[in-house]
């Protein structure tokens, strides 16, 4: 046993590096759901998200997180984590602009386009090591909340409009497809909708990209 996960709708990884060997290898991947009854609706049981073999240097890059520190001027701290000592370049393009470049801390980002569901512009973050690199398409964006005005995004009042999605797609069922999960969020996008409420467990990482580039608030639900 290579490792295990107990819930169905998080993305999680497994290390295999201590039992692959040189030649084939054989990759068992079970789901075993006879211990947890059916709730409130039944979704299907196997796999319906993506499952992926990623083949890396010895020293890679292990974790990247973003966040925006604020809009006026617009700076983004960029955290990275590698498994072995290393020299990181962090770049900044917007589109094929270099658009702000250093080592991981923060940058500071000129003339920025904000991202919000009227404007869902996305810079690409390129992380690089001697040995490594990892592209992030992510969004500048602050969002504040209070009782006197609400949600605001980039300082601006927003309200909410949309529904609650399931991660299933009726017809075509359980599993998960790019061209289905944009066609759906493009459509509820086209009839007014600018929020999304994963009901009823974290939505796919598929989801969650097309709502950055399609311009959609997301409430991603924890579990049932």
């Amino acid at each position: 046993l290579a490792g295990s996960h107990r819930y169905g709708y998080t993305a999680f990884d497994v290390d295999i590096s201590d039992y692959v060997k040189a030649g084939n290898n054989t990759v068992l991947v079970e789901v075993d759901n006879s211990l947890e009854p059916n709730c409130r609706w039944y979704s299907g049981s196997g796999i319906y998200r993506p499952v992926t073999l990623v083949i890396r240097e010895k020293n890679h890059i292990s974790q990247v997180h973003l966040e925006t520190v604020d809009i006026h001027p617009a700076s983004i701290k960029v955290d990275v984590q590698t498994t072995q000592e290393s020299k990181v370049l962090v770049e900044v393009y917007d589109n094929k602009r270099l658009a702000a470049s250093g080592v991981p801390g923060i940058l500071e980002i000129p003339d920025v386009k904000l991202w919000s569901a009227e404007t869902p512009f996305l810079y690409e973050v390129r992380v690089k090591t001697d040995t490594d690199e990892q592209v992030i398409p992510f969004g500048i964006r602050k969002l504040e909340w209070s009782a006197a005005r609400g949600l605001t995004v980039n300082g601006e009042r927003v309200l909410l409009r949309g529904g609650c999605i399931h991660h299933d797609h009726g017809v075509l069922g359980a599993c998960e497809y790019y061209d289905a999960e944009y066609r759906r969020i493009r459509i509820l996008k086209e009839n007014g909708f600018n929020a999304l409420r994963i009901a009823h467990n974290p939505a796919s990482q598929i989801t969650l990209d097309v709502c950055d580039k399609l311009g959609m608030y997301v409430m991603n639900e924890t579990f049932d």
